[in-house]
């Protein structure tokens, strides 16, 4: 049985999986959890405790396994892989950042990308590897897919890790780890129709002459409302 867990970055966890009563019985247990038939996706809090939750549950069905690295030993049924203390690091992790002046959310989100990373791979900190690293991503996006702003949390938050608690490690596992490249997004333009017919939606003659004024003149809402009238003269004189 296959099943999809994704992150939207603001606080919640998407899930989707296969019709089964004992997997939909797990689902409702966790606290909060909503279901969207548009989606067709159970919605639940992204907060540690609910992810914990959430994996143990589905280790003890037996019908799922998480993404590891091909070195990791396979968790036996019912059992997480072994998470080592990384809480003395977790905490000087956060230390830093404060420090730092990073912003509380960041330092929300690279603590649970740390947590999450030694979670489902079980390694100690100290032999984890370039290729280790490269591999759980590798299984994150074949498993459960990774999103840009995920892989490059995920290894911006690990180089934080291993840079503040194994400063004598060289190089640092996290280092020189590509990440999906950012899509260009280009923006809409209307077509000249478009803005005619935009134009002749307005009633109010003024709206229709700020707004003319402002497209004719490649203006900023902040421009147009500084304008005098001399400066409005020449605008529709050039």
């Amino acid at each position: 049985m296959q099943l999809s867990i994704q992150g939207d970055n603001q606080g919640h966890l998407f899930v989707k999986t296969p019709y089964h009563p004992g997997v939909v019985k797990l689902l409702r247990s966790i606290p909060g959890r909503q279901w969207d038939p548009t989606n067709e996706h159970w919605i639940i809090s992204d907060s540690q405790s609910n992810l914990d939750d959430l994996l143990k549950k589905l280790y003890q069905t037996g019908l799922f396994t998480l993404p590891e690295s091909e070195e990791a030993a396979p968790p036996t049924q019912g059992e997480a892989p072994k998470v080592h203390d990384i809480k003395p690091g977790l905490a000087a992790l956060r230390r830093e950042l404060q420090l730092g002046g990073y912003s509380r959310r960041t330092i929300d989100v690279y603590e649970s990308q740390v947590r999450r990373f030694f979670h489902r791979t079980g390694c100690p900190p100290i032999q984890v590897t370039r290729e280790k690293i490269v591999l759980y991503l590798e299984s994150l996006a074949d498993s459960i897919g990774l999103s840009r702003s995920g892989a490059v949390h995920c290894v911006s938050a690990l180089r934080h890790f291993f840079r503040i608690n194994y400063p004598h490690n060289y190089p640092n596992p996290a280092d020189s780890i590509p990440v999906p490249k950012q899509n260009r997004k280009y923006p809409d333009i209307l077509s000249k129709e478009e803005v005619f017919e935009l134009l002749g939606a307005l009633s109010n003659i003024k709206h229709r002459f700020l707004l003319s004024l402002a497209y004719s003149g490649g203006l900023r809402v902040s421009e147009v409302v500084r304008l005098k009238a001399g400066q409005t003269h020449m605008l529709l004189n050039s």
